[in-house]
């Protein structure tokens, strides 16, 4: 905080820094949620829930994926920290009610949408403590505008793990009442949840923690031929052009992606990739839905390969970003240490020149008065030159020269 001081002695006014270490900010700094946020994370709940019902295999009456759970996330780690609870409710009362317009009862409804609500509060309280403890750990101070970001191998290990947890809460939540309702005891409903929201969470949850840009040079023409070639091995993959079981061949193309593009281009690649995928096995087209006689093996083959892809994206990502911010903070580090050398290079050269002109001016007055000296012997003769120096030393300068200047007048007389 800027403090200013007066100095007493001289009439200078000083502006002192001093840390903020404030626990709390003011009212008037405190983040805020934009009103469209609000609007947005609602109607998108809605939508995407109603949505996700269609996001099922035939012969499983199971969602694959449910982007709802990842949109939730997004919206309430988008919202302002102290807003966060009012988030969770918007979560849990929206979620219902999509589940009662889908067809659920009323208790259903309840149940599930208490689920993503829980599920919702669980990672943004990891993430707010990972939060709390990376910045204890840095000796910073813990304000409220603090926020989890994915720049870091570490930070994206503990949001996956974060995104297990919660996803287990709702797999487990979901397992219980399926159990409860149908009277008889089966992981199939449980475990469908939980991996379809993990899946979710990874995939659009990471957009509300994307870390500040790094400057990378990568060409348009290598974003454009990457992106062309992976559609490519989609559509041979997963349409009716062939059989071949290729997906597997998507991840190396996509590892491209992760380990040159920026994260604003990696993330929408890999939820474009996924729903693409998603979209086409549920349609009955490509590898996962050849396998006609097994629909659960489609559709655990298909989540698994979301949620890998997800995980790849999030922890390669996140790894080379922590990379190239460490090389650019070492850049950044070498070059200003590059320039204080020069600076002290050219300070040190002024010194140098300065040293240069004293030490001349000295010979130059040295010279100067080596030249007095000579006019002064050749004016009164070598003889009563050494006199005059004698005397001089002896009544010491400032005495000869008093003496001097008093007999000065009389010496052309005397020369006379």
């Amino acid at each position: 905080m800027p403090e200013m001081t007066h100095n007493r002695r001289y009439p200078l006014t000083v502006e002192r820094l001093t840390p903020d270490t404030r626990l709390t900010r003011t009212r008037a700094e405190r983040p805020r949620t934009p009103a469209w946020l609000w609007a947005v994370g609602a109607v998108g709940i809605l939508g995407l829930a109603l949505l996700g019902v269609s996001f099922s295999v035939p012969g499983i009456p199971l969602a694959v994926w449910w982007p709802a759970a990842g949109f939730s996330m997004w919206f309430a780690l988008k919202a302002a920290p102290r807003q966060r609870w009012i988030a969770i409710i918007v979560i849990f009362v929206v979620t219902t009610i999509a589940n009662a317009l889908a067809g659920r009862d009323a208790t259903l409804s309840l149940i599930y949408g208490a689920a993503n609500a829980v599920e919702a509060a669980l990672v943004v309280e990891l993430l707010a403590q990972r939060t709390r403890i990376t910045a204890r750990r840095a000796h910073f101070p813990i304000t409220t505008g603090r926020r989890f970001q994915l720049d870091s191998a570490h930070a994206a290990l503990y949001f996956a793990l974060a995104a297990v947890i919660g996803s287990a809460s709702t797999g487990v939540i979901v397992g219980v009442t399926a159990a409860v309702v149908s009277g008889g005891w089966s992981p199939l409903p449980g475990i469908f949840a939980g991996v379809s929201h993990c899946a979710a969470i990874l995939l659009i949850a990471p957009f509300a923690l994307l870390p500040p840009a790094l400057a990378t040079r990568v060409s348009r023409a290598e974003i454009a031929a990457q992106a062309l070639l992976l559609a490519g091995l989609i559509a041979i993959t997963f349409t009716a052009l062939t059989s071949l079981p290729g997906a597997f061949l998507i991840f190396g193309l996509f590892t491209w992606a992760v380990l040159r593009f920026p994260l604003r281009v990696v993330y929408p690649q890999a939820l474009a990739t996924a729903v693409i995928v998603l979209v086409l096995t549920v349609l009955g087209e490509g590898a996962f839905a050849d396998r006609a006689n097994s629909p659960l093996e489609t559709a655990a083959v298909t989540v698994v390969f979301m949620t890998s892809l997800a995980a790849l994206t999030v922890l390669l990502s996140s790894a080379r970003y922590e990379t190239l911010a460490r090389a650019t903070a070492a850049l950044e580090l070498t070059r200003a240490q590059a320039e204080v050398e020069r600076e002290r290079a050219a300070l040190e050269a002024a010194e140098q020149d300065l040293a240069d002109r004293r030490k001349r001016l000295a010979e130059m007055e040295k010279e100067e008065a080596e030249k007095e000296v000579a006019r002064l012997v050749k004016k009164v003769g070598y003889e009563r030159a050494i006199r005059l120096l004698d005397l001089a030393v002896k009544v010491k300068p400032k005495g000869a020269i008093e003496a001097l200047e008093k007999i000065a007048p009389k010496a052309p007389g005397q020369g006379a």
